[in-house]
């Protein structure tokens, strides 16, 4: 549970501000109406009443509270009608429904406050009145910093003009201004409190939304998953099943047929094993673990890629380095940032025909090491480049070749780049080819 956080003299975090804002102008013209109506009823009950009782019998100023009654019915008469009004419209009119707010609560203070003045004149003798109207204002509505300012120095200025027209002594002033400060004092951190105390729920409401809508994404990305590891899954073992169910019944099969079929079977097996390798891989990329890196010389790390991939090509397809001329060292983890080179190098070659060309490239650029991988292949649709990092991503296609893909490999590529400090982008053009471009920070040399 977080501890709660006291806005005095701050607003509301900026991610939150609006949001909130928009919450208690609602809420604020909720309460407004409410307020109004009782009041309204109360207001009009008194006026009634004073057809029927005589209540000059028993104050000495029953007019002067009679026209402040009268005053409040009006108010609370005038107030009901554009509250609600506001209220349906509240989106449209979000700022003029808080000053709306704000002048209601600065007119009920006032009148409070008018019956600490008719009661005796002299109001340090009986503030409860202003006192109680200021309570129900801090309590009652939600108000930004600026809008408390506000309301303090319009109450402050109608105080100010009560003393004025009581004609009271400097002394009888002096300490009925330190009254009115104490109470608006009192007014301020109350309302702050209270606000801080609604903006920390309504922070936490967000927060368990936005918790509530991540863990809902990852439940949906994990059925999607399961839905594709099921269904790609399912061909190779189909395969295999009816291989060897085909071996079983044709026991006079020729050799040279036999081994097509195993062939077959161990084919099925390597992609049942690949897809699952690459399950395993993009979990525990998921667990954000720290690679353990050692620096590399990148010019004989990748005569090494070369070499292998050399060995590799088919289809008379042509691989060309391009590698620096100096030693450039960047801390790798062998094993997987092979993995990343072999991913775009495959899939270069995948989506390049006969007699095409893939270049990897490599340079320096400032603190930075550029590894580019491109072909002169079929390309990326433009609608699809957005898709390319996602994993199962609808940009997964099948090779020239027929050769399948999952759609884990770039994004088991990405993370493994960001997991090196580094970062990869793609640019790509129908029928023109694909470029991928790897930057990494250059280890520092002792």
């Amino acid at each position: 549970m977080q501890t709660l956080t006291l806005y005095f003299f701050r607003a509301a975090p900026a991610v939150y501000a609006k949001s909130f804002k928009n919450k208690y102008a609602v809420q604020n013209l909720h309460v407004l109406r409410l307020v109004a109506l009782i009041l309204f009823s109360i207001t009009g009950l008194l006026l009634l009443s004073s057809f029927f009782i005589e209540y000059g019998k028993f104050m000495v100023k029953a007019d002067a509270l009679f026209y402040n009654s009268l005053f409040l019915f009006l108010v609370s008469a005038v107030t009901w009608p554009l509250a609600t009004l506001l209220q349906k419209n509240y989106r449209k009119h979000a700022n003029l429904s808080q000053q709306f707010c704000v002048l209601y609560a600065v007119l009920f203070i006032s009148s409070c406050m008018a019956v600490s003045f008719i009661a005796q004149n002299n109001p340090k003798n009986n503030m409860t009145m202003y006192l109680l109207g200021v309570l129900c204002a801090a309590v009652f509505f939600v108000f930004s910093l600026k809008e408390v300012l506000v309301l303090m120095v319009l109450v402050s200025l109608n105080f100010s003009i009560g003393l004025w027209l009581c004609s009271l002594t400097l002394e009888q002033e002096v300490l009925n201004s330190f009254g009115s400060i104490f109470i608006l004092t009192c007014f301020f951190f109350i309302s702050r409190v209270i606000y801080s105390y609604r903006l920390h729920h309504h922070m936490q409401v967000k927060l368990i939304k936005a918790q509530q809508r991540k863990i809902q994404k990852i439940s949906s990305a994990k059925s999607e998953i399961l839905r594709i590891v099921a269904h790609d899954m399912r061909a190779p073992f189909a395969n295999i099943e009816m291989l060897v169910t085909l071996l079983r019944k044709r026991k006079g099969m020729a050799p040279e047929k036999q081994e097509e079929f195993y062939d077959l079977i161990l084919k099925s097996c390597y992609k049942s094993k690949g897809l699952i390798a690459d399950l395993l891989e993009l979990a525990q990329l998921e667990q954000n673990q720290e690679l353990k890196t050692n620096q590399v010389n990148v010019y004989a790390f990748l005569q090494e890629v070369q070499a292998e991939w050399k060995q590799k090509l088919t289809h008379n397809k042509q691989l060309l380095f391009s590698l620096p001329e100096k030693d450039l060292f960047v801390n790798l983890h062998l094993q997987k940032f092979q993995r990343v080179l072999d991913n775009l190098i495959s899939n270069a070659v995948k989506f390049t025909p006969e007699n095409g060309l893939i270049q990897v490239q490599v340079k320096e650029n400032g603190q930075n090491i550029e590894i580019k991988i491109s072909d002169n292949g079929i390309g990326v649709p433009l609608h699809l480049q957005q898709h390319l990092f996602k994993p199962f991503s609808k940009a997964g296609r099948k090779g020239l070749n027929g050769e399948a893909s999952v759609g884990l490999g770039l994004n088991i590529s990405r993370k493994l780049v960001e997991q090196h400090g580094g970062s990869i982008t793609v640019e790509s053009e129908e029928n023109q080819g694909t470029t991928f471009q790897i930057k990494l920070p250059l280890a520092q040399r002792a």
